[in-house]
């Protein structure tokens, strides 16, 4: 898997440079240019835990309900309009207690569910 580092050697520019341009931020339409095509030449996928430190954003959300066949169709339409909104955004289930799922879910952005 390619690195930042390595998109941005290949496009000669920095490394700030080449995540300034992969995120769409201010820089020359001809760099920006140049660096997704070599970001695309080397299958360059962002890490998403690095992001995450580095923004302290993890861009996901916690569903929390109980287990009832009577919601599944909610939880469905619910994970898959997320899911098409956030391609990258890892899907799975969690089971236990609320507490516990509290816990294992810290790293979210966002919670719907109950109230605590």
């Amino acid at each position: 898997m390619a690195t930042l580092k390595e998109v941005a050697d290949l496009a000669g520019v920095s490394v700030a440079t080449a995540s300034t341009a992969l995120n769409r931020g201010p820089v020359k339409e001809s760099t920006r240019n140049r660096v997704l095509e070599c970001a695309k030449q080397l299958n360059y996928v962002p890490n998403r835990i690095g992001r995450t430190l580095n923004t302290g954003k993890s861009n996901t959300i916690a569903l929390l309900m109980m287990t009832c066949a009577e919601y599944a169709d909610i939880v469905h339409k619910t994970s898959l309009f997320y899911y098409l909104q956030h391609r990258d955004a890892p899907m799975g289930g969690l089971e236990g207690d609320d507490a516990s799922l509290r816990r294992r879910s810290a790293h979210r952005d966002g919670e719907i569910g109950p109230e605590p």
